[in-house]
């Protein structure tokens, strides 16, 4: 079993990959447990390169050697990323399983954006796990939802079979690399192998932004005894954090392949129509990152806010009950030691609950997401500009 997941039906794809080929069995060996998934990758990209180096299709001129490089680290990339993520996600998953169910808050104080959220939620969960005995027996172990795993392989081969049929590429890539090269490439690897990846990559990366967040305010998951202070959802919001940086990095490392591939083969001057397809996928990738990272942010600070002050105003009620004159603090005056006590319990309550965060995150590390997701679009144009002018 690859890096040491749980049973065979929680398995990542790539995962599985590695263990059928004997990948893993390899890496144990190695003791390289942990890197099967890099391994396999890796293993894969060199036979697809040293096809293209039989045919004499594989250049090694500066521009070529760096799309090789960025080819090869994008996929250790999402290799990495979603064993990483998947390791992770196992862990903090089941931890907030045990945190106890807070009590809901009266619809009559939500207000419309958290009752939006709500609904949200429900359908996020319902679309992504299907049926309900589905997803309570899975949702803690299986890091990428096997319905959105295989929505999402489905729509990435639809849109390379647009690439390459829809938009007349088959004959410019097979000219461009050869027919043994391009069609091992393009007809076997990429759709059967690096979409898959792809695929699994973005189920893990959706699952932690997405249904994650929904199933802590579905289930009202919170832990106000958690002594740092985030109500045991700083795991979570650290997960998030690391999960939006790779993709950002991921975004970047894609416009960087697009930029040299492109001039490497002379499409960004000469194929309008893939230059088009690119940037469509960069535009709906950043599109994506966005939602992906603010949503769960803000969707976990309404629910940790609401939390918060149902709580403090709980606490408030049990004081001005206390002795029976509704006066709560600063103004209570007890009447005995016993209930000088009762008062000093409340007030050290209202105090723990007061200093809860209300967002899972680092405020500094949202500003660096924002800064990362910019990145592309920068060396988009710088390249454009470089181009015009060579």
């Amino acid at each position: 079993m690859v890096g040491g997941s749980t049973d065979s039906g929680t398995m990542l794809w790539i995962e599985r990959y590695a263990d059928r080929t004997g990948v893993a069995a390899l890496s144990d060996r190695l003791r390289m447990r942990r890197f099967a998934a890099h391994l396999f990758v890796t293993i894969v990209w060199a036979i697809d390169h040293l096809v293209g180096l039989a045919v004499g299709v594989v250049q090694a001129t500066p521009i070529a050697l760096a799309g090789n490089f960025l080819e090869v680290a994008g996929l250790l990339l999402a290799a990495s990323t979603a064993t990483t993520l998947a390791r992770r996600y196992r862990r903090i998953a089941r931890d907030v399983a045990t945190h106890g169910t807070v009590d809901d808050v009266d619809s009559a104080d939500l207000d419309f954006v958290d009752r939006a959220l709500r609904r949200i939620d429900a359908a996020a969960l319902a679309g992504v796990w299907g049926s309900a005995a589905e997803e309570s027996s899975a949702w803690e172990t299986n890091p990428a939802p096997p319905r959105l795993r295989r929505g999402l392989l489905a729509c990435g081969l639809l849109l390379h079979a647009v690439y390459l049929f829809g938009l007349g590429n088959v004959e410019f890539v097979l000219s461009a690399m050869g027919p043994i090269a391009g069609g091992l490439a393009f007809f076997v690897i990429i759709p059967f192998v690096y979409y898959p990846i792809l695929a699994e990559f973005l189920a893990v990366v959706i699952n932690v932004h997405l249904t994650l967040p929904a199933r802590i305010r579905n289930e009202r998951l919170l832990d106000f005894e958690d002594v740092s202070g985030y109500g045991g959802l700083r795991p979570v919001g650290q997960l998030i954090e690391t999960s939006g940086h790779r993709y950002v990095i991921g975004l970047i490392l894609y416009t960087l392949i697009t930029i040299v591939t492109g001039i490497r083969t002379g499409a960004m001057s000469g194929n309008a129509e893939l230059v088009a397809v690119d940037t469509l996928y960069l535009a709906v990738g950043t599109l994506v990152g966005v939602l992906l990272f603010f949503y769960p942010v803000f969707a976990l600070h309404w629910f940790m806010a609401n939390q918060k002050d149902a709580r403090l105003h709980a606490i408030a009620t049990d004081v001005a009950d206390l002795e029976g004159t509704g006066t709560t603090f600063p103004e209570v005056n007890p009447q005995s030691p016993d209930v000088s006590r009762e008062y000093m319990n409340h007030f050290m309550n209202l105090n723990v609950a007061k200093q809860m965060h209300e967002y899972p995150v680092s405020m500094q590390r949202v500003t660096s997401v924002v800064v990362g997701l910019i990145i592309p679009y920068l060396l988009d144009y710088g390249a454009d500009q470089l181009i015009a002018a060579a």
